[in-house]
């Protein structure tokens, strides 16, 4: 047998050190901006659990403020913001707060799930030019005090529905 010998070239096969410090860079840096993108993701976690109890919470006083104000049967007592406010937003309650609409600051604990606290100011009132109307602003924000520059606010209205 006759065995040539190999015409590999040894001094260009492999990996310079060159290479290999850029590679490990490159992997560096990915992992690096893959770890600095977590704590963001966290945070609009966390905003987008904070949006979702609130607009709970929003519905479930409209829902509560509508309810009750289905209910009101006398012009009267639509007619006048004080009786309004006693028949359809005082009867509503949340883990036994009563809601008051009166643009007071309130906080109530546990209102969408344990541990949850939310402050907020309810203004229900008249809408001007339309007698058959009654609004309701809320404005909520959780955890600590009322801030209105943290606040949320929800909006709707309500008709009147009972019969003369």
């Amino acid at each position: 047998m006759n065995h040539k010998p190999s015409t590999i070239n040894h001094s260009s096969s492999g990996f310079s050190l060159v290479e290999v410090t850029l590679a490990i860079f490159m992997v560096g840096l990915g992992i690096t901006t893959l770890f600095a993108l977590f704590p963001a993701g966290l945070r609009q976690s966390d905003n987008a659990m904070k949006d979702t109890h609130l607009g709970l919470f929003a519905d479930r006083v409209f829902s509560g403020i509508r309810a009750e104000s289905s209910l009101i049967s006398d012009w009267s007592d639509w007619a006048d913001i004080d009786s309004f406010r006693k028949l359809a937003v005082w009867p509503v309650q949340i883990e036994g707060h009563n809601m008051r609409g009166d643009n007071t600051s309130q906080t109530v604990t546990d209102a969408i799930s344990e541990g949850v606290h939310i402050s907020y100011r309810l203004n229900v009132d008249e809408v001007s030019g339309s007698p058959d109307l009654r609004r309701a602003v809320l404005r909520a924000n959780i955890g600590g005090a009322y801030d209105d520059d943290d606040a949320q606010w929800f909006y709707t209205e309500f008709f009147f529905m009972g019969v003369e």
